[in-house]
């Protein structure tokens, strides 16, 4: 009897299980309309990300770039004890990552990249012995990097990449001697020395700890590290000299330790070793005599040159890249064309090393000025010493322009105004992602001067007191800003709507009235928080009084802030000024004429 029983037994186990499973992923609600998903609960291994082993367990979620835009307290962890790779990168996901993570035992890949995702890293996360690739790259991650994370063993993939986490890089980090790829960088808020115990991380490939806060000595145990094809310690504040060892790494194809100021002396002819170099950089450094002669013999070196390193803006070739620019744009044909500028026009090009670059070629009369090439330096020279991922590669186009501003204004030393944010200098690939260019006006603020300077700027984004005062400031850039995020949400310039506006300032609009009429307007309250957020800063930051306008920094953190914030139906939110309390717009914005903001409409 007790034979024949308990297979029944098992299956009725193992079906309840898969039950539960289904119900979890039918509760989280990110799969859509739950009435017409819950018909067909029996199928849910067909559901869209979903892959299930033979058992019907789930097995995998792979949800890259779904849109769920929701945080994760509503997906039941624990329900799925032979999930191996949960993949959520790309969906907007805010809010913290839940404890209960620790329950997904049997977890091979977790990737939760390019969200929102606020907090520290949870310490249940040391649960997941398994973890293969641990990816949290671009979020708003804050606190230490855990040093449990030194007990994931079998780490071979940790990316922790462009957050917010500070304080010291943890030593337990060199236990995990499977680790192949390590990416800290993007981390400004990271202080302290690169721990000697690095070299421990022998299967290490590539190491990516660049924009960061590391300080003191590289570490001569780096040498040790005899597999690694990549190293990049650039914008740090190393100090020092270049450790000789580092140049026993003969795998090394790219070696990049460019803007380390108080790194000196000489370089030792020992870099000969590295024969397999391809990309080298050593710009920004404080090195004295001549370079050595051994460089010429790394023939792969000689950041390939012949293509021309165009990131490197004036150290290539100029003839053999210009050959390769030829051929790549068709002689400068107009279908490469992808914006014409004041002074010289954009292309899409692909080199021959597979590259694809936005490239500026200044018009004849302009190329001839004297004048104009030296803006077409200076951009040239600006660019060269600030890298931001949202300067390079922005990801959300009004947040992003934000905090490339926010990096340009409070994180460069000294720092910098744009001064001709307008969206002509905004260019949108196939992803929607956008790039802030054109940095032939750019100027370098000098905090002790009053910062005299010709009229600089695109007709219709300028600041309004540049008509009466030559001084520039930061909030001229800002003002810009908030000219860009009006015409993103209104779908065309807002001239006409700022000219009324100032006129009847206590009039109120309606903001759907307002939006891209060719779009159907945003039902989803977490697009709709989005919308009235990003027009309450934009208002905020076209005040007419300069000294009324946010920083760029108050502005990024108000976007962080602002997600969490309630908001009504759109159709009930109208603009105006002049409103008390004001609504949506900055805590801290106290101007005696005012400022412009958001008001619900009941």
């Amino acid at each position: 009897m007790i034979l024949a029983i308990a297979p029944v037994a098992i299956a009725g186990a193992t079906k309840s299980a898969v039950n539960l499973e289904a119900e979890a992923l039918l509760k989280s609600g990110w799969w859509g309309d739950s009435s017409i998903i819950a018909t067909n609960i029996s199928a849910h291994c067909q559901w869209p990300g979903i892959l299930c082993n033979d058992a019907g367990s789930v097995a995998e979620i792979l949800l890259p770039g779904y849109e769920i835009q929701d945080d994760l307290t509503n997906f039941s962890f624990s329900s799925f004890p032979n999930l191996g790779r949960l993949d959520l990168s790309r969906n907007g996901l805010y809010g913290a990552i839940p404890h209960q993570i620790g329950a997904l035992s049997k977890l091979t890949h977790l990737t939760l990249s390019n969200n929102f995702i606020k907090g520290i890293i949870p310490h249940s996360i040391a649960n997941l012995t398994n973890l293969v690739t641990l990816d949290l790259s671009y979020n708003s991650l804050f606190g230490f990097i855990p040093s449990i994370l030194g007990q994931l063993s079998n780490l071979e993939f940790l990316d922790l990449n462009n957050n917010h986490f500070s304080g010291v890089i943890p030593r337990t980090l060199s236990n995990l001697t499977k680790l192949s790829w390590l990416y800290i960088h993007g981390n400004p808020g990271i202080r302290g020395d690169l721990p000697e115990k690095i070299g421990n991380l022998k299967s290490l490939l590539e190491l990516d700890l660049s924009y960061s806060g590391f300080s003191g000595s590289i570490p001569p145990t780096l040498g040790q590290l005899s597999n690694l094809y990549s190293l990049d310690l650039s914008t740090n504040h190393f100090s020092g000299t270049i450790p000789p060892t580092l140049f026993n790494l003969t795998n090394l194809s790219r070696l990049d330790i460019h803007w380390n100021p108080a790194i000196g002396g000489f370089l030792s002819e020992e870099v000969r070793n590295l024969k397999s170099l391809v990309e080298l950089d050593f710009s920004g450094l404080n090195l004295s005599g001549a370079l050595p002669s051994s460089l010429c013999g790394l023939t792969k070196l000689l950041m390939d040159n012949k293509h021309g390193d165009i990131f490197r803006i004036w150290n290539y070739d100029g003839n053999m890249a210009y050959d390769d620019i030829i051929k790549a744009t068709n002689d400068f044909e107009v279908s490469y064309c992808i914006g014409t500028g004041g002074y010289g026009s954009v292309y899409r090009a692909q080199l021959p090393s597979g590259k694809v670059v936005a490239l500026k070629k200044l018009h004849r009369l302009e190329g001839e000025n004297p004048n104009f090439d030296k803006s077409f330096r200076n951009e040239a020279d600006m660019l060269s010493k600030i890298r931001h991922r949202n300067i390079l590669v922005l990801v959300n186009l009004i947040k992003g322009i934000a905090s490339a501003l926010s990096y340009l204004h409070h994180d460069c030393d000294p720092p910098i105004i744009h001064r001709d944010v307008s969206s002509n200098n905004i260019l949108l690939n196939s992803q929607l992602e956008a790039t802030l260019s054109d940095f032939g006006t750019a100027r370098i603020l000098e905090l002790d001067s009053s910062n005299q300077t010709v009229t600089a700027g695109t007709f219709g984004y300028m600041a309004p007191e540049l008509a009466y005062t030559m001084a520039v400031t930061e909030k001229s850039d800002v003002y810009s800003f908030g000219v860009v995020v009006l015409e993103t949400l209104f779908g065309e310039h807002p001239r006409d709507f700022l000219s009324s506006f100032s006129s009847q300032p206590n009039e109120p609009t309606m903001l759907k009235d307002l939006l891209d009429a060719r779009l159907p307007p945003p039902t989803n309250p977490l697009v709709v928080r989005s919308v009235v957020l990003a027009t309450a800063l934009a208002l905020d930051c076209v005040n007419a009084n300069p000294k009324c306008r946010p920083t760029m920094q108050q502005v990024v953190n108000r976007f962080e802030v602002g997600r969490r914030e309630p908001t009504r139906p759109l159709h009930t939110i109208a603009v105006n000024q002049h409103v008390s309390p004001p609504v949506l717009s900055l805590p801290d914005q106290t101007c005696a004429d005012g400022t412009s903001s958001l008001s619900t409409i009941k």
